[in-house]
């Protein structure tokens, strides 16, 4: 397991905390990136002149040796593994790629007036057969105390070579979004969802497309059962795999069935069962603002 390193500070602005998770980035001499290593893994850097052991205050020297278990996570700590995917998703629905989470490597958090998470992560291009660096910006806002929204604003791949651009994610705006998605979130499927009335908008994910999409639905549901349990974590982790059971799709406009799926703006309505065969019924909202890299979740569960 990987060794964590935790700085905390006060901003005048408001409270904010930053963690690194130690872990090598395997090296690919057949691609066009290097991933920056940073200085939360200098002793992995490349190339291969060996340095000093890096010492941070308070923290013994990084060793090799038998794994060291972690920390405890806190109770109330935000999930951060599943913030990074949430923005990986993102990254992939609208870049049509089919990159995958390998670690998670450092975060940033701060808070004003809502939660705002600026992730690092190790990703794995199947098709490249190749790990780079990937970052992403997440915001976390609960809006009542049953709905919750988990907006992201940016992605991108990073390298050595690639400048951060100030000031280039911006905020949500909620403004533009099609009045069909705004409001409050709905309870659950509207009356006749699947019959003539409401037919068009509304179409049930066949069994192959569960299985072909599970990996994104189940972080949908996953975001969902979080709307109800952001303090019982350790309750949340217990309860994954979650087993599928019914997946209706809404748009606002009669569009092809298979298109519903991957709409810009679409109302899931999700019905699981955790492990402990608990049933859910999850609610989720997506909505774009029309400007690349962005994307809203907004989700309740009822149990």
């Amino acid at each position: 397991m990987s060794n964590f390193i935790r700085k905390q500070e006060v901003c005048g602005s408001g409270f904010g905390y930053s963690r690194v998770v130690l872990g090598p980035i395997e090296w690919n001499r057949d691609v066009d990136f290097v991933p920056d290593p940073g200085p939360w893994q200098r002793n992995h850097k490349l190339p291969y002149e060996p340095e000093e052991p890096f010492y941070t205050h308070n923290f013994p020297p990084l060793v090799t040796g038998p794994s060291v278990d972690p920390p405890p996570r806190e109770p109330f700590g935000p999930p951060i593994p599943l913030f990074a995917r949430l923005g990986l998703h993102c990254y992939n629905l609208q870049k049509g790629t089919n990159l995958q989470f390998v670690a998670l490597h450092k975060y940033h958090s701060w808070m004003t007036s809502i939660y705002s998470y600026l992730v690092t992560l190790e990703v794995l291009d199947p098709i490249r057969n190749s790990c780079c660096e990937f970052e992403t910006y997440v915001m976390h806002a609960v809006e009542n105390i049953d709905c919750l929204s988990a907006i992201i604003t940016g992605y991108r791949l990073t390298t050595p070579q690639t400048p951060v651009e100030e000031g280039r994610w911006y905020g949500f705006n909620k403004d533009v979004v099609d009045f069909f998605f705004k409001g409050a979130m709905p309870d659950w499927m509207p009356e006749g969802a699947l019959t003539e009335t409401e037919k068009l908008q509304c179409y049930e994910m066949k069994e192959s497309e569960v299985e072909e999409e599970k990996e994104w639905l189940h972080l949908y549901a996953e975001l969902a059962l979080f709307s109800l349990w952001q303090s019982k974590l350790e309750a949340l982790e217990s309860a994954k795999p979650f087993d599928l059971r019914k997946i209706i799709v809404r748009t606002k406009e009669d569009v092809e069935s298979k298109k519903k799926v991957k709409a810009e703006n679409a109302i899931f309505y999700i019905s699981f069962k955790t492990r402990c065969g608990q049933e859910c019924y999850g609610i989720i909202r997506k909505t774009t603002d029309g400007m690349p890299e962005h994307l809203s979740l907004e989700v309740k569960c009822l149990m």
